[in-house]
């Protein structure tokens, strides 16, 4: 079934109860749970039509996590936004947010992204792979 209100969608990204689009024009929209920010569009309003994410362009890639989303800028920086309890936004703060903020030492040089339950991880373009958030149950 399609989504109403979304046109143009390049990739698809799931959380725990949200959902967002990359869409072909670089921007991103999300709906659902909107608890504690993770749609990005500066509310804590859930939406059941996709509403888009503020202030982002040149997006391409996101990743959802358990209740936050991340994205990928063409440059290779990375803004998070949503539920911040275990700092998995890369703030190097717990407060939530509800728009997208910039990951503190992740201004360039990033290549893919990954949203786990409630922590975040970067590949870099040198193959390196940093992470932030949750670090309480390691598995290997």
């Amino acid at each position: 079934m399609p989504v109403l209100g979304l046109a143009g969608g390049a990739a698809v990204t799931v959380g725990l109860g949200h959902s967002c689009a990359l869409l072909t024009n670089g921007t991103a929209a999300c709906w659902g749970d909107n608890t504690f920010g993770q749609l990005g569009d500066g509310t804590t309003v859930s939406r059941q039509a996709p509403a888009p994410v503020a202030g982002l362009t040149n997006i391409i890639a996101l990743a959802a996590g358990y209740q936050h989303t991340c994205a990928l800028l063409q440059g290779g920086s990375v803004r998070c936004w949503g539920y911040n309890e275990t700092q998995q936004l890369g703030d190097n703060t717990n407060v939530n947010r509800s728009l997208p903020t910039q990951v503190v030492g992740l201004t360039g040089g990033v290549a893919a992204i990954a949203g786990g339950g409630a922590h975040t991880c970067a590949l870099l373009i040198t193959g390196s792979i940093v992470c932030w958030g949750d670090n309480s149950r390691q598995t290997w």
